[in-house]
């Protein structure tokens, strides 16, 4: 991937957590897997920048004029931001997965047993969950993540950005406008930042997230000044 492909390190990571998400699913659905194959470790990546949107963007979004095939997206991405979960759990939201306040279901990457009380800064997605019977129009993620910067750009986020990115050891700058950053995982990103910056102890984030360990999370925590100054 980096000598053939010239990835970055960052997508090669990806590729290798998509490749052990797979082999567990064939594993748990029957298929003959060798046992050493998750053993294999890509790095814990080096906490690098990363792209969050503030509370006052996401009012931006909330606010912008969309048309009708928008609005659906929108609001998938604003349920993400205030539940903190993966776009695939997302896209097995349903009814029945609701219990009064609370949505239980079981993690499409991890299998874990997820509680999301939607209470307190997280009962926006209440609000935005019956307004689809908490039943989601499908998107491929390539799809939605085109989208949702479309969205981005029409609600004026329009910052300029610079990020580092290292392919090998090979350090990368790169400068675009804030909306073309964004991408699905950037709602879970920015879920765990707020959370944090709004003192909600760390452990407790873990536990509506779903992260395995404080060193992963604690990759998209990103203290601002003005969280300093409060």
């Amino acid at each position: 991937m980096l000598n053939k492909r010239n990835n970055r390190n960052d997508t090669i990571y990806k590729m290798l957590a998509s490749l052990k998400c797979l082999i567990r699913w064939m594993r748990n659905n029957g298929y003959q897997v060798d046992p050493k194959s998750l053993e294999v470790r890509q790095k814990v990546k080096v906490k690098h920048d990363i792209v969050t949107l503030t509370e006052q963007e996401l009012l931006q979004i909330e606010e912008a004029e969309l048309n009708v095939f928008h609005i659906p997206i929108r609001d998938f991405f604003l349920f993400q931001v205030y539940t903190g979960q993966r776009f695939s759990d997302m896209q097995q939201l349903a009814p029945d997965q609701m219990n009064g306040n609370v949505w239980k279901f079981r993690s499409i990457k991890t299998g874990k047993d997820m509680i999301d009380p939607l209470v307190g800064w997280c009962s926006k997605a209440k609000q935005i969950g019956e307004k689809y019977r908490f039943f989601f129009p499908k998107f491929t993620q390539q799809y939605f993540n085109r989208e949702i910067t479309k969205i981005c750009r029409l609600a004026g986020i329009i910052e300029l950005v610079k990020l580092t990115r290292y392919q090998g050891s090979l350090l990368i700058q790169m400068k675009k406008p804030k909306f073309d950053w964004v991408s699905s995982h950037t709602a879970r990103r920015t879920s765990v930042s707020l959370l944090l910056a709004k003192g909600v102890p760390p452990t407790v984030v873990m536990k509506l997230t779903g992260h395995s360990s404080i060193q992963t999370m604690m990759r998209y925590e990103r203290t601002t000044n003005e969280a300093l100054v409060n």
